[in-house]
């Protein structure tokens, strides 16, 4: 191959280049106006306060409940930002060039697993220290949840909650399998990705099914029927969800770059819906061991 028929090797790109570029985009324009006009609807409905059930965040201002969602924001920039860092020096002449070498994989490896390990550590050191009881650096709801030592049996209930929710979501990939096989499309970076999101949906969804159940048995159900209610209740907001998330997808399967991502993301919300609304209670009443009232 001569070296006129080589491709050309695009050089590392700035920080200020890369954050110039990412400005000027009109989508990101558009996003940081309507996080803007988002924040002054907000400003208007409130009036001085949130409806948060959560009492430790109810008890905050009102400024401090405001700037918690945009923080956590920030952080994600600021992690995108390291991210960029840490590659700053690979030439990237295309997309799978990405992909680094064996050397150089295990090294940027262990070093996100040392920084999960120094952030799990820096949230055990750092949450007393602001007279919280964090369980990570990165988990702020448990900073804002717990402001005492929780007891064995509330770490229990904890951990089982957790169960139950997160059950749901490794079983969303029968439906992933089910939909990219028959479209043969690839199991790739952006399927994955889809998958990504796809477990968030599913974990949502979950996590509002056991709070609508919590809710119902504070009121006096017994169990049985705050399970068979809470399901019922929950029922055609997450199929309506579901049904809306599906159908947006489906005007990008047929792209070659978003086909894998949208065909992984319908199968996987349309069995992950069924698996939180008929699953799910299952789980919960056997786990539970709740008899019929």
């Amino acid at each position: 191959m001569t070296p006129a028929d080589q491709p050309p090797t695009v050089s590392p790109a700035t920080l200020g280049s890369q954050l110039g570029a990412i400005l000027d985009h009109r989508g990101v324009q558009t996003a940081f106006g309507l996080w803007i006009l988002g924040y002054g609807v907000v400003l208007w409905l409130a009036h001085g306060s949130l409806p948060f059930d959560r009492p430790a965040v109810a008890m905050l201002p009102f400024a401090m409940q405001l700037a918690a969602p945009s923080l956590t924001m920030l952080e994600i920039f600021v992690l995108m930002a390291l991210t960029f860092w840490v590659t700053r020096r690979r030439v990237v002449p295309d997309m799978a060039a990405r992909a680094p070498g064996h050397a150089m994989a295990k090294r940027e490896t262990w070093g996100l697993l040392a920084y999960a390990a120094l952030g799990q550590v820096g949230g055990w050191i750092l949450g007393p220290a602001l007279g919280f009881r964090s369980f990570s650096f990165h988990i702020a709801g448990t900073v804002f949840g717990c402001t005492r030592p929780p007891s064995v049996g509330e770490l229990w209930t904890w951990a089982l909650y957790n169960f139950l929710v997160f059950a749901v979501a490794p079983l969303a990939l029968i439906g992933v399998v089910v939909a990219l096989v028959p479209s043969r499309a690839p199991l790739g970076f952006v399927a994955i990705l889809g998958v990504l999101a796809l477990i968030g949906i599913l974990i949502r969804n979950s996590v509002i099914l056991i709070i609508q159940i919590e809710d119902l048995l504070k009121e006096g159900l017994k169990p049985w029927d705050a399970v068979i209610e809470a399901t019922e209740h929950r029922m055609r907001p997450i199929l309506l969800t579901a049904a809306a998330a599906t159908l947006a997808l489906i005007p990008i399967s047929r792209e070659i770059f978003w086909g894998p991502m949208a065909y992984a993301m319908m199968g996987g919300i349309v069995v992950g819906t069924v698996l939180t609304l008929l699953f799910l209670p299952a789980l919960y009443i056997a786990w539970f061991r709740i008899k019929p009232a």
